[in-house]
């Protein structure tokens, strides 16, 4: 045991020694690897804002293309009430025409 001479103690100092080797570079590995650990969060966090900001680009090109549709499909829809309207006073006034062409067939006939 220990209470044999110093030879014992050199031993148990030499250990420590060894241990303290061990443990600097064990913290070594450890700040080295916390350091690519915190580079991969920031590179993922660059890379979750680039997907964030990409997914609002998206959302903002899709309202941009339903008001782009929005705005067309009415426009379609005011052309066509202005085309039925165009056709109906179109029949009207050929029915007014057919009314008057017969009235001269009776008239003349």
């Amino acid at each position: 045991g220990l209470e044999a001479g110093g030879g014992d103690w050199k031993n148990l100092f030499d250990e420590l020694q060894v241990r303290m080797v061990e443990m600097t570079e064990a913290n070594g590995c450890l700040e080295e690897a916390n350091g690519k650990l915190e580079e991969a969060n920031r590179d993922l966090r660059r890379k979750v804002e680039k997907g964030e900001a990409a997914v609002k680009e998206g959302q903002r090109d899709m309202l941009f293309l339903i008001e782009e549709h929005t705005t067309s499909r009415s426009m379609a829809e005011s052309d066509a009430k202005e085309a039925k309207a165009q056709v109906e006073s179109l029949q009207k006034e050929l029915e007014e025409q057919r009314k008057a062409v017969e009235l001269s067939w009776k008239e003349g006939g």
